[in-house]
């Protein structure tokens, strides 16, 4: 059943779980998109998509469609660069053997961060990190809520500040995936490639400019960090590159009681599903 043809769609495509660094779980980010009145999800997590299945599971009987996707880190000795890709195809066994590799990478370098704060007097359980973990791909806010739990900083932002930030003394790098090795991975696999959040990188353009000589087929314009002025200059570079323009909320967890799912969704233009959808077309075998 098409649950997408309604032409007031409330749609989000930026959100995550349980299965990376997300507070709820891919069921319990489903239900509470059915209650916010969302129509469409993409579940985006970061260089997995262990959760897909269980969110579409999950909203089986809901008028609610659920894109497979993800969210790919991309870093290099001076930053860090996210590609969204939408519409993948969870099952192409090359994509899902590249993403192994770089969880297997993550869970060593877990260990390279938990001894770099032994070093710094700061001790916590590596157990207790894929405890918290409960299986999904390891990320430094897991990380973070093990320092919170022990009573070392008071929240996970603080652990960021102090010790796991990209300029702080625990930090280590990531997977080294490129940009272009990012987007080749998500066309392969039949998806489409979006820049994630291009404002928050500290010089857009550079980036933005990058990442459409790699081929990438949208900018993430409708973000909650992006101010208008910001968003109409984006918008001119998707017009004159022929670009998609996409948004979500970038979900994780309830902020200050407050959950942002869905805060973009009545700025996102009503074609936006069915234009990505069209060009996941010119990836599809």
């Amino acid at each position: 059943m098409d649950k997408t043809t309604t032409s007031q769609l409330l749609i989000d495509l930026h959100m995550h779980s349980t299965a990376s660094d997300g507070m709820f779980s891919p069921s319990e980010v489903v239900h509470t998109a059915i209650t916010r009145g969302l129509h469409v999800i993409a579940l985006t997590d970061h260089d997995t998509t262990n959760g897909v299945l269980a969110a579409q599971t999950a909203a089986n009987q809901a008028p609610l469609q659920v894109i497979p996707g993800i969210e790919m880190g991309c870093e290099d000795a001076l930053r860090t660069i996210d590609i969204l890709g939408y519409f993948i195809d969870i099952e192409n066994e090359d994509f899902q053997n590249h993403l192994t590799e770089i969880r297997t990478y993550r869970e060593r370098r877990a260990e390279l961060i938990v001894e770099k704060l032994a070093r710094l007097g700061v001790n916590i359980s590596l157990e207790r990190v894929y405890a918290i973990s409960e299986g999904a791909a390891i990320t430094r806010p897991h990380i973070a809520r093990v320092m919170v739990e022990k009573g070392i900083v008071p929240d996970s932002q603080t652990a960021f500040n102090r010790y796991l930030a990209n300029d702080a003394p625990a930090y280590v790098p990531r997977f080294r995936l490129t940009i272009p090795e990012a987007i080749t991975m998500i066309h392969q696999a039949g998806g489409v490639a979006v820049l994630a959040h291009p404002g928050r990188y500290a010089n857009p353009t550079k980036v933005i400019g990058e990442a459409i000589a790699a081929g990438v087929d949208g900018l993430e314009v409708y973000y909650p960090d992006h101010a208008p002025e910001f968003r109409q200059q984006i918008l001119k570079i998707t017009a004159e590159n022929s670009l998609l323009a996409t948004g979500g909320s970038d979900f994780h967890h309830p902020e200050n009681g407050t959950i942002r799912m869905g805060i973009e969704a009545a700025n996102m233009p009503t074609d936006t599903l069915s234009k990505l959808r069209e060009r996941a077309t010119r990836y599809s075998a």
